[in-house]
């Protein structure tokens, strides 16, 4: 590879490697903090280093499976398709899902309780969206950004999340935006018109509900699993007029 190449997944490795390490000490402090008897803070902070430098030596191992499974992921989503040269992936459907009134909640909880709020949030993240073919892009706070190939797909994540977040008492409900079309793919994260108007989306979304952009909620029309129905238009900051649909499941022996 070039320079300009190395320098580009440098970055990516010293980021991607930087949060790693951060996440593996946060999660061990509280433990040894609970452990520990000494009161002293050299104490503490050695007790850390060797709880952390153990678990270290067996995630090394594991690094090398996970990262050469990525890979591969990685190659078959850039793979041509069998009806088209270009890369796959290029045109992806893209939502968003936040927690909503997440910014006055985490005002009235400890450290403690907004932590475990928000590792609740995403381990159901993580549950639903592979599991329906979807991908976890990044999770941003309060919020879900993911991507996956159909309209049909992205409607179904989107649902599904909802439904489950209603559903856990301990966390507030969720709204999601939707779009579709082409998406740039950068340093594992995705740009484009096409992610911009599903964030847009899910900021004017009702608690509870699923928004999609007008050809996303279009490609919805004629399926039956879903029941869609547009809204007046709307003017998007930085995108302009648009006019979206509200996504809902249809009821069994509905036809409306």
């Amino acid at each position: 590879p070039d320079l300009d190449v190395l320098l580009q997944l440098t970055r990516v490795m010293g980021q991607s490697l930087a949060r790693i390490a951060e996440a593996v000490v946060a999660s061990r402090a509280d433990l040894v903090t609970r452990l520990r008897t000494d009161g002293s803070d050299t104490a503490h902070v050695e007790a850390l280093a060797q709880d952390v430098g153990g678990l270290a030596r067996q995630l090394e191992s594991l690094f090398g499976y996970v990262w050469r499974r990525h890979l591969l992921a990685a190659l078959l989503r850039f793979a041509p398709t069998g009806d088209s040269d270009a890369p796959a992936g290029r045109v992806l459907a893209v939502g968003f899902v936040d927690l909503v009134g997440f910014t006055a909640i985490s005002q009235q909880l400890s450290e403690h309780e907004l932590a475990a709020m928000v590792d609740r949030f995403e381990a159901r993240a993580y549950e639903h969206i592979p599991e329906r073919g979807g991908r976890v892009i990044k999770m941003i706070g309060d919020e879900v950004m993911f991507c996956v190939d159909t309209a049909r797909a992205a409607a179904d994540i989107a649902l599904a999340l909802v439904d489950a977040y209603a559903g856990d008492s301990a966390l507030p409900d969720v709204r999601a935006g939707l779009a579709i079309g082409p998406t740039l793919s950068w340093e594992g994260d995705l740009f484009g018109p096409t992610v911009n108007l599903a964030s847009r989306l899910v900021n004017v979304a009702r608690p509870g509900t699923v928004l999609a952009a007008e050809e996303l909620g279009a490609a919805l029309a004629d399926e039956p699993s879903f029941a869609v129905r547009h809204l007046r238009r709307l003017h998007l900051k930085g995108i302009g007029n648009v006019r979206p649909w509200v996504v809902r499941r249809r009821a069994r022996g509905s036809r409306d």
